[in-house]
């Protein structure tokens, strides 16, 4: 039978002790489900789509004079008639984006990212349900929509909308289209992929769209290896005319995309395995160091209680009885410390989707049944690790003989068990904290490297559609004439989008070797090399853009001139022009400039070879830098004047700074999370170093007293209490130090740009380990140390 007085006295023996074990499992479980619940999240996308192993995304790898693209949509009109030639197709859905789209019903109105046309069959693939409307008859008729539950109820309120209208203005859209409204559908889940907030109807349902995302519906899961199989010979068929583009076929299983696929275009930014695995990884750290902490505890406990239970097997106590006693004792330990967990969690999910951009509550209820195993799985090892020193105690030694071991050895630490386990404590701390220098190292490179300031003093109007860039000129100039507002550049793409627009060039002089090369295209504003302080290497900048001038100013950068050839020097003053499809946008110029390499897009991605020139009908994206300390008066005059010049669009904006905390969301929640939890990897040791410091201390008072009695000085007291935990945390970083560089060298690979992983990151690591462990070691220490010898050799 459990005797619950011994486990009562067990948990009040060293109330401290017994806090601070149970408090550093708190706060590694609290931790680990936090992980858990986001990686849960993160692997559930698309699967709650009842015939998600047979919905594929379909897209192509075109090559074409040696340049390679792989856009998640699709631009073939010919992929319409797939269905028809391949029985393996049972549904066939496109998805074409109008991007940044105006949505406006009555005097309200909102840009949106989440607006797609779409084929009659939408809802016979997609599991999104119809509150009101047939969804067979929804999207059959020419200019018609759907609008999601929370977009009807913000613009209707709780009226019924069916039968009403909303306006419609994509980027490429001229004027505002009016839709009829026939449906209200559930919000998209969050574990999608994909998010809609209004589905229309395609204008023309019999004509392709120019570009669309394409969905596959296979008639069975297999299917999907047989039908890439016969793509290329259909493409072959179709593509006659095409002799110079290669078509490679993919297809994309719907639940692996989100982690998977990194393609030019995706529809939404995407999760990354590689981030699943570092999450995973430093979940494991963190129990580990719980549990290595756990056990260290339990055995140094046991030194000090050793007596207990030989007094009770002196007394004919079984050995399963004191096994059962030690896992009731660990059992309660275990739920104490899953109870402060869950207190832990409720109180921080503000803070965690405030820091990391994550709603737990979204992971924790989403798929409790895939959190519950783990969360068991969890709990039954802790309470072994708890348990286990008592069970090898029993199992393994004679009586007394914990008793002896304690009185032949003077320090805990060398004790094997002891310093193995410490060892890997600090082991798994120093790689933690060298892989948050690094990543904290890699946001910093792109922060500095980043085009434009970064400050919320820039603001960027994005993904402008017809009208409002018909109005460029006039705003800008009356925008310039307020004093708050300093500087109005425009360009095609903003900052950190994708620049995919490339054409090939003409230039007489144009090395043979190098014509078939296609060069990135960015419209730009007069000023806009000045605005982003780019250096010249070699010319002049723009002319004053004139709407009559015929011939074109071209400005590369360093990486197009290489391209074709050339040097800086040689390319000034070259006959230059863009092959374009239509004719009388492009005259053809010369090169007036030339200006250094610059990190326009993302550092996943090499520079670009640019081609800047000034096209008003390009400027898709308005970049104003106001005074920073007169921003809202210089804001409320830009809204004043939009609202003025374009009342039928909303007047919204995102900082540029924002845009690089969106581009790179990813990779700073990997930098929030690291070096959050490795700061907490490093309390939990800390707070296992002072508890077996606290009983080490307490075992050896009276040999402290009888070294102070024979002339030791503080000094050497704490010297010998601290020496074997530097020597086994020298031992821990020497092995941490190669395995944390191959970890972070493999995570910076996902750069074209990267920092190089330096000798004083390992360096710094573990000085901040070693230090703030000595700290903690020689805090309890040095009280042992200035104790009274007479006191000390009275202690029992």
């Amino acid at each position: 039978m459990i005797n619950t007085n011994l486990i009562r006295r067990s948990f009040t023996f060293r109330k401290n002790h017994s806090l601070l074990n149970i408090t550093g499992l708190a706060i590694g479980m609290a931790c680990t489900l936090v992980i858990i619940a986001k990686v849960e999240e993160e692997l559930s996308y698309d699967k709650y789509l009842p015939d998600a192993d047979r919905i594929y995304r379909l897209t192509f790898q075109t090559t074409n004079n040696g340049n390679t693209f792989h856009f998640a949509r699709c631009w073939e009109n010919w992929v319409s008639r797939l269905p028809a030639r391949f029985p393996q197709i049972a549904e066939l859905v496109r998805l074409a984006p109008y991007r940044h789209t105006v949505i406006k019903a009555g005097d309200q109105k909102y840009y949106t990212d989440r607006v797609f046309a779409t084929d009659s069959n939408f809802f016979d693939v997609f599991n999104i349900k119809l509150i009101r409307g047939n969804a067979g008859q929804a999207l059959r008729e020419p200019f018609a929509a759907v609008l999601s539950e929370s977009y009807a109820k913000k613009f209707f309120g709780d009226s019924d909308p069916v039968g009403k209208t909303i306006q419609v203005s994509g980027e490429q859209d001229e004027k505002l289209v009016t839709f009829n409204i026939k449906g209200i559908m559930t919000d998209s889940p969050v574990n999608s992929h994909i998010h809609f907030d209004v589905l229309t109807s395609f204008e023309k349902p019999a004509e392709a769209p120019e570009w669309a995302y394409v969905y596959l519906l296979l008639k069975k899961k297999n299917f999907d290896s047989d039908l890439l199989r016969q793509l290329p010979a259909f493409i072959r068929e179709v593509e006659a005319d095409s002799a110079k583009t290669v078509f490679e076929p993919f297809l994309q299983k719907i639940t692996d995309i989100h982690l998977h696929s990194d393609k030019d275009r995706e529809v939404e930014p995407n999760g990354n395995i590689a981030a699943i695995y570092l999450f995973i990884l430093v979940a494991v750290i963190l129990l580990t160091v719980s549990w290595t902490n756990y056990f260290n505890l339990g055995k140094a406990r046991l030194i000090l209680q050793g007596k207990t239970i030989d007094i009770q097997r002196m007394h004919g106590a079984r050995n399963l009885h004191l096994i059962l006693q030690s896992v009731a004792e660990s059992s309660l330990c275990t739920l104490a410390a899953l109870l402060m967990a869950i207190i832990i969690i409720d109180f921080s999910g503000a803070i965690i989707r405030s820091f990391f951009g994550f709603n737990l509550m979204n992971g924790l209820s989403g798929d409790l049944a895939g959190i519950i195993p783990f969360l068991i799985l969890i709990s039954v090892i802790t309470v072994i690790a708890g348990s286990l020193p008592v069970i090898i105690y029993i199992t393994v030694n004679k009586v007394s003989s914990m008793k002896k071991e304690g009185l032949r050895r003077h320090s805990a630490t060398r004790i094997s068990s002891y310093g193995i386990l410490l060892a890997v404590q600090f082991f798994l701390a120093a790689g933690l904290i060298i892989s948050a220098i690094t990543i904290f190292r890699q946001k910093e490179l792109i922060l500095s490297t980043s085009i434009g300031k970064q400050e919320k003093t820039v603001m960027v109007f994005k993904n402008l559609n017809w009208h409002v860039r018909s109005k460029y000129r006039d705003f800008r100039v009356k925008a310039l004439q307020n004093p708050f507002v300093r500087e109005f550049t425009a360009s095609l793409e903003e900052p950190t989008g994708e620049t995919l627009d490339a054409m090939k060039v003409e230039s007489s002089g144009i090395d043979p070797a190098y014509r078939d090369r296609s060069l990135y295209l960015m419209s730009v504003e007069d000023n806009f090399v000045d605005f982003f302080n780019i250096p010249l290497v070699a010319g002049n900048n723009f002319r004053p853009y004139d709407p009559d001038r015929k011939g074109e100013d071209y400005i590369l950068n360093e990486r197009a001139v290489k391209e074709l050839g050339w040097t800086p020097a040689q390319a000034i003053g070259k006959p230059f022009k863009i092959v374009f499809n239509y004719p009388d946008i492009f005259y053809g110029g010369t090169v007036v400039g030339v200006v250094k390499d610059f990190h326009f897009n993302t550092l996943r991605q090499e520079i670009k070879p640019y081609v800047l020139f000034q096209k008003p009908i390009f400027y898709l994206c308005f970049i104003i830098e106001v005074d920073g300390l007169h921003r809202k008066e210089a804001i409320e005059y830009l809204r004043g004047l939009w609202e003025n010049m374009l009342p039928d669009y909303p007047f919204e904006f995102e900082y540029i700074d924002d845009l690089y905390g969106s581009a790179y969301r990813k990779e700073f929640t990997q930098a929030m999370m690291t070096g959050f939890f490795s700061i907490l990897a490093v309390i939990i040791i800390c707070m296992g170093l002072y508890a077996i410091t606290s009983l080490l201390v307490a075992r050896m008072t009276k040999e402290i007293g009888i070294r102070k009695a024979c002339g030791a000085g503080v000094s050497g007291i704490i010297r010998l209490l601290t020496a074997d935990f530097t020597c086994w945390f020298t031992v821990a970083f020497l092995l941490s130090c190669p395995v944390a560089f191959l970890i972070m060298n493999r995570w910076l690979s996902n750069f074209a740009y990267h920092v190089k992983i330096t000798w004083w990151t390992f360096v710094l690591s573990g000085i901040i380990v070693l230090s703030v462990s000595l700290i903690t070691v020689i805090f309890k220490s040095f009280k042992a140390a200035t104790i009274n010898p007479v006191e000390a050799l009275r202690y029992e």
